[in-house]
């Protein structure tokens, strides 16, 4: 009886191990990180900031952003003026996102958009209070430019082959 319970305790101890054991090699595998380097989408794309033209209302969808730090993406309205174009009023904030790559991204808007309206959004390293603030810088690239997307409102309604989440 005392053989069957040792026999038993050791195949439950072996199994747990074995377990714990296969579960952190897949671990390892699926939660790589992406690198500005990595396929996404089949090609490889070393661009830190996607946003596709969309159609209007209360959301802007965000395709990818990579940001080196914990910061946001930040969404201002964009107009034409009579010494070129300017970069505006701040509409939409997302939540903080910690370095890496953030995929898919609505940011809910403080206005609506409409057909024509052009939007830029850029990417901001949060200052450590963990809100955007105007003491967030924008994140640059080595020639000293920020990393923004500029894009256009096509449609007040959902675009033909567009999900808004």
């Amino acid at each position: 009886m005392d053989k069957r319970i040792t026999v038993f305790v050791v195949v439950i101890v072996l199994v747990i191990i074995g377990f714990f054991g296969v579960n952190s090699l897949f671990k390892e595998k699926i939660i790589a990180p992406v690198s500005p380097e990595s396929p996404i989408g089949g090609e490889a794309s070393s661009t830190p900031l996607v946003v596709p033209d969309q159609a209007g209302g209360a959301q802007i969808f965000i395709g990818r952003a990579m940001l080196p730090g914990s910061g946001f993406i930040v969404v201002k309205k964009t107009s034409e003026g009579v010494t070129g174009t300017t970069t505006g009023e701040v509409i939409g904030v997302s939540d903080l996102f910690f370095a890496g790559t953030q995929e898919n991204i609505l940011i809910n808007i403080g206005q609506e958009v409409i057909e024509g309206d052009t939007l830029t959004a850029a990417l901001y390293l949060d200052d450590g209070d963990g809100e955007y603030t105007l003491a967030d810088e924008v994140i640059i690239d080595e020639n000293g430019n920020p990393f923004t997307a500029t894009f256009t409102i096509l449609s007040e309604g959902a675009l033909e082959n567009e999900v808004k989440l």
